[in-house]
């Protein structure tokens, strides 16, 4: 990740985060991933507009691929076997909260 610079790294990590956090509460993959990609859309709006941060489509697409791998995790044993063994755990310990 270093070629990418911190900054995006960053990003990624918040996609992964908010990805997560949504899915957790209880939102559906889409719901969730379509949540990502508004706060990420908004955030770089707000860079360009208030002329605090630097706007790049880079760091939308890095914040939005951040969701790639909880989606990989969630759903690597649905399309290994046909059996998703993730959510009843993620629904555990989505009710231990």
């Amino acid at each position: 990740m270093k070629h990418l610079g911190i900054d995006k790294y960053y990003h990624y990590c918040v996609g992964q985060i908010i990805f997560t956090c949504c899915y957790v509460v209880g939102l559906s993959w889409v719901i969730s991933l379509t949540v990502v990609a508004v706060i990420a859309a908004a955030k770089e709006i707000y860079d360009k507009v208030s002329g605090k941060g630097t706007p790049e489509v880079l760091d939308f697409i890095a914040t939005v691929v951040g969701t790639l791998i909880p989606l990989l995790l969630l759903y690597k044993d649905t399309l290994a076997t046909g059996v998703d063994t993730l959510i009843p755990l993620l629904l555990l310990f989505r009710y231990t909260l």
